[in-house]
């Protein structure tokens, strides 16, 4: 959350002249409702075997530049998927950065909702410490704070 995974996916998209899926819209559309109300309505359990459907959707997509949600490489064996089909970048940021990039956005994350922002920085460190296995994972990591499409680009295997 806060990476800049769909900002980044967009102009890599369009740098690569590809087309560009954000995995959450997919969501979505599929379950006619925000991923927000969904999440409310039927858990994170539930919400993450959707999110797996539609992301296996997505492998039969060629040049495409696909952001998925900061929790899906986690679940499942979706990181060991993803980089079965297809190349996958870890936008690493701190959780400074993070915060500041989620202090505005908050209301529309599940995973934040009744978050207070002095409880946000404990909340992103301890999210971070979970996940940071499977964002290892990643074809390539790049440092969120300075994106270089052109550096991504000389690294991506097509």
């Amino acid at each position: 959350m806060g990476s800049g995974k769909t900002s980044v996916g967009k102009k890599l998209a369009r740098k690569l002249e590809y087309d560009f899926i954000d995995l959450d819209s997919e969501i979505q559309k599929y379950v006619n409702q925000s991923v927000s109300e969904y999440f409310d309505k039927y858990g994170e359990e539930r919400f993450r075997i959707i999110e797996q459907k539609i992301l296996r959707d997505t492998f039969r997509l060629s040049k495409t530049v696909i952001a998925t949600g900061g929790g899906t490489p986690c679940f499942f064996d979706n990181i060991n998927e993803i980089n079965e089909n297809g190349f996958s970048i870890y936008l690493k940021a701190d959780s400074k950065t993070l915060i500041n990039r989620l202090l505005n956005a908050k209301e529309e994350r599940p995973l934040l909702k009744n978050k207070k922002s002095e409880d946000l920085e404990i909340y992103i460190d301890n999210l971070l410490s979970e996940r940071e296995s499977f964002y290892l994972q990643a074809n390539l990591i790049a440092e969120a704070k300075d994106i270089n499409l052109d550096t991504i680009l000389d690294r991506i295997r097509f």
